[in-house]
């Protein structure tokens, strides 16, 4: 959780600390207007947005992946079919 003062106080010190996360999930808040449930509801939106965006990547790569063997496996089945 990063509260939204610090953040706006010093941008370059910001977009620094955002670049050094890594697969962290940053959530803004205010510290100052925020009460706890909300806090508690934004960080469970923001799992369930990175759960979410895990499994349409997944299912990508997946299609992806699916895509291209398709395309090699039957060529492979066509040359074998030839040779005999």
């Amino acid at each position: 959780m990063i509260d939204q003062c610090l953040s706006e106080a010093d941008p370059d010190e910001s977009d620094r600390f955002l670049q050094h996360l890594g697969t962290a999930i940053p959530v803004h808040v205010s510290f100052a207007i925020s009460k706890t449930e909300r806090e508690v509801r934004d960080v469970r939106a923001a799992l369930q947005r990175r759960k979410r965006e895990g499994l349409i990547a997944r299912q990508t790569a997946e299609s992806t992946l699916r895509g291209e063997l398709n395309g090699a496996v039957t060529a492979m089945l066509l040359s074998c079919e030839l040779a005999l």
